[in-house]
């Protein structure tokens, strides 16, 4: 998961640097995989334009470009750039000018002396601009003007790694929700206008309940679809997308604002007056965007019209179903699907999207109306238009267990001495709901936290926030004997035999691991066996260890749902012995 800086603090107020925000993530266990620097991170960039290009003396690919600083002033540079025009207006970083952090020296390139650099999107770090060679920039600029006016400030990207039981991270919310726990900060919602809605939105039937609890709906009539501002095509190129246009890209922004995915159809083209959440028919043909034709069967959960399926339901929208550039009106999307049944149909054809990665994990089912909402006022204030009513199906309210415990409990699984006021701190940044008033503490998570609902989990909790260093280290040792070995007996099938007959389900995995996972698990490549002819990228080694394998074990069967685990292997494991 992406999260760029400037996005987030419009959730929570801090003044961190990059580095001290790093150190804070780690410490509540989120893996930061990178950071990196975006935005207008430049000085002394000017616009300038070309007025005459020249072939280099001594290089049959460099040009002698020659460019109008205004005022009077002129200036050639060497470049090699495939699309240098005359007439153009392109970014001219000068003499002592910054780029990231190069600073602009004049320099001499096959014989030719060039003072100053026509600068591409990417060496200016403007990740929403890319483009093969120099960037272009508006005809109608004034000459000499500061480019780095032009765009966003400097900011900084962190690339996250999400673990399957926290799906509730794969937002700026989400993270901004971390941070405000750990640093007692409050959380700011979005401002969110509240539409009146003219009119009823479409009719919603579900036939399968278990798969989709909740799913809600609204019109909105008269929209003109337009270019997005470039605030969100700047955000949404920090996420790695490629902005489109608005109707497509606010369903996009809110995913990655508040972490429920959100679908936008054509009005158009859904025929009746209902739209029908139900499972596909066995054998019947789908076709997604993109053109790709499936064959469904009775596991495949579909959004349909009265004539037709218009969806893969959490999925992708079907081929004829999508925003297009003269859409007039727009029915919204807003569900909670259960992620077993997205699961399967994934698995099944092999197709995701950033939705159905959500979708999968678990979203907040009590979320999906504040996204709805978000969208509608985005889709007015960018496209205008009217919005109808809203069509809220939700059968059975969702509600977390209440966990009881006592703060005893939680200090003898971890082996702390957690005082009682800072555990009530901890929970009750945490909780929905907190009681901690007599011997017994009662915890009840908010539906973005379906994962709390164990004491251990608490526990699990309460170590994050008040830091894993309060945790006390010792050393345990455990021996196994076993007698002599009757010639013949096959004791590993005995071992495997006995776990199975306890209930274990044995793991058979690849003898392979990457040099990333022998560095994690504190395991020095040089004294590993490596292979000369790897099969692919990171089964680079022998494993010296069982556990990296059956931790991922663990992890995809979390992923699908599966928490009721007892999992083992037995193999050999390989290792060079020093000297």
């Amino acid at each position: 998961m992406k999260i760029l800086y400037s996005w987030l603090k419009d959730f929570i107020d801090i003044d961190l640097t990059p580095e001290e925000l790093v150190k804070k993530l780690t410490d509540l266990g989120i893996e930061v995989a990178s950071v990196e620097k975006t935005g207008a991170d430049f000085e002394g960039v000017r616009v300038a334009q070309i007025i005459k290009i020249e072939d280099h003396p001594n290089s049959d690919h460099l040009h002698l470009v020659t460019l109008d600083l205004g005022g009077g002033k002129t200036q050639r540079v060497v470049c090699g750039a495939p699309n240098v025009a005359v007439g153009q207006k392109v970014p001219l970083a000068l003499l002592g000018a910054r780029v990231g952090k190069m600073i602009m020296k004049p320099v001499v390139l096959r014989g030719v002396p060039s003072e100053g650099m026509i600068c591409s999107s990417d060496e200016l770090g403007l990740t929403h601009t890319r483009a093969h060679g120099i960037l272009v920039l508006d005809e109608n600029l004034e000459l000499g003007t500061d480019v780095s006016t032009l765009y966003g400030k400097a900011d900084s990207l962190f690339d996250l790694e999400i673990t399957s039981n926290r799906p509730d991270l794969l937002s700026h919310l989400g993270v901004a929700r971390e941070l405000a726990a750990l640093l007692n900060k409050p959380v700011k919602m979005p401002a969110i206008k509240d539409l009146p809605g003219e009119g009823k939105a479409l009719n919603v039937e579900i036939k399968n309940a278990e798969a989709c609890p909740r799913y809600i709906g609204r019109i909105i009539r008269g929209v003109k679809n337009a270019e997005s501002p470039e605030w969100l095509k700047t955000r949404l190129a920090a996420m790695g997308l490629n902005p489109k246009n608005a109707l497509v890209d606010v369903t996009n922004y809110v995913m990655f604002e508040l972490g429920n995915p959100l679908h936008a159809f054509d009005l158009r083209e859904v025929e009746g007056d209902t739209v029908i959440v139900r499972n596909a028919e066995e054998g019947e043909k789908f076709t997604v965007l993109g053109g790709r034709e499936l064959t469904l069967n009775a596991n495949c959960l579909m959004i349909a019209d009265t004539k037709k399926a218009t969806a893969l339901a959490g999925i992708m929208g079907g081929l004829d179903s999508g925003i297009k550039e003269d859409t007039k009106d727009i029915f919204i999307e807003a569900a909670y699907f259960n992620p077993p049944a997205i699961n399967k149909t994934v698995k099944k054809f092999a197709i995701s999207s950033d939705s159905s990665q959500r979708f999968e994990r678990g979203t907040d089912i009590e979320g999906a109306m504040t996204a709805l909402r978000r969208a509608s006022d985005l889709f007015v204030q960018l496209c205008g238009g009217t919005p109808s009513e809203i069509n809220d199906v939700y059968p059975v309210k969702y509600e977390n267990p209440t966990v009881t415990f006592t703060p005893a409990e939680i200090n003898a699984i971890l082996g702390t001495q957690i005082s009682d006021e800072r555990l009530k701190e901890i929970f009750g940044r945490l909780a929905a709901e907190f009681h901690a008033d007599g011997e017994k503490w009662t915890f009840k998570a908010p539906t973005h936290r379906r994962d709390l609902n164990h004491k251990w989990d608490l526990a699990e909790e309460a170590a994050r926030f008040a830091g894993y260093d309060m945790i006390p280290v010792s050393e345990t040792k455990a021996s196994l004997q076993f007698a002599d070995n009757p010639k013949g007996i096959d004791l590993g099938k005995k071992y495997a035999a006995a776990l199975i007959g306890a209930g274990f389900c044995e793991c058979k995995n690849i003898d392979f691991l990457g040099e990333k996972e022998l560095k994690t698990f504190g395991f020095d490549p040089k004294f590993c066996i490596k292979i000369k002819n790897a099969l692919a990228q990171g089964w680079d080694y022998l494993r010296p260890t069982l556990l990296p394998s059956l931790l991922k074990n663990v992890e995809s069967n979390f992923r699908f749902g599966n928490t009721n685990l007892a999992l083992f292997e037995t193999t050999k494991t390989f290792q060079s012995i020093k000297g």
